[in-house]
């Protein structure tokens, strides 16, 4: 609403957006900008269906390529998956649950499988009577951060849809492999060989708190197939490092100097 009390000069608004549709008020808005620049083809195309009149660049966001890098995987007897953000479009708690069905404690107990989750405050309250699964609440530097990545043997992530994905960007960029449905923003960056894509279907963003998304669509993940990604994820471990090693060399041309040159080439600066 904001947006209403700038005063009219050319404008360029730099956004994303985390379904399929944009909303009457977002789209009259948008169309009072010189520009609109999105970091991915799924957002483009669904400002375009409601303005023609504004030019849609896409801009790649980046990654820290100094901070976020690729470190070898030490070998362990436990295998760790990561998750993060208790932002409710990101289903941490549907996560834990296939976590639960695909790794029962009497085939794998604790020491041979861990789900380590990054949450926010509040979070610590959290009660878990299964001993392998362990939430980190304090905030992490940029550095810690990009130890935890390297840490994880996999980051999952059953987000609903990303504008960009940056958990799962600079997971990759430190060598840790991404399970999740290759959907919205991540399509940008992720690909059938340096991921492993979890099948999905198309459905209404419909869900709580998400009511500005309302009437258009999102992903919704296949349990079954996320059980069985992660499964095949802890006992191909060999595979699954190789295949992190190949998404950090992917992703590292997403540089911030990349974001840059690109936001000048969609302003004409210079």
């Amino acid at each position: 609403r904001s947006w209403g009390y700038v005063p009219e000069k050319k404008r360029t608004l730099m956004t994303m957006w985390e379904a399929s549709e944009i909303n009457s008020e977002t789209a009259a808005a948008m169309g009072k900008m010189d520009k609109i620049i999105v970091p991915n083809y799924w957002n483009k195309r669904a400002i375009e269906k409601r303005n023609t009149q504004v030019p849609v660049h896409v801009v790649p966001l980046f990654a820290d390529t100094e901070i976020f890098k690729y470190k070898e995987k030490k070998q362990s007897e436990t295998f760790v998956f990561g998750a993060g953000n208790s932002d409710p479009r990101k289903q941490l708690d549907k996560l834990i649950n296939a976590f639960l069905k695909a790794f029962p404690v009497s085939e794998c107990p604790v020491g041979s499988v861990v789900l380590l989750l990054k949450g926010s405050a509040g979070d610590e309250k959290r009660r878990f009577t299964d001993g392998r699964i362990k939430y980190i609440t304090e905030r992490l530097s940029t550095e810690d951060m990009a130890d935890w990545y390297a840490s994880l043997d996999c980051f999952v992530s059953i987000a609903s849809a990303e504008g960009w994905g940056l958990m799962q960007h600079e997971s990759m960029a430190c060598g840790t492999v991404v399970i999740a449905p290759m959907y919205a923003g991540l399509v940008e960056f992720m690909n059938q060989k340096n991921c492993y894509p979890v099948e999905f279907e198309e459905v209404l963003a419909d869900i709580s708190p998400w009511s500005i998304t309302t009437g258009g669509l999102w992903s919704k993940y296949s349990e079954d197939h996320l059980i069985q990604s992660m499964r095949h994820c802890y006992y191909n471990r060999k595979e699954v490092h190789e295949k992190g090693k190949l998404a950090a060399e992917q992703v590292k041309k997403f540089t911030i100097k990349n974001t840059i040159n690109k936001i000048k080439q969609a302003m004409e600066i210079g």
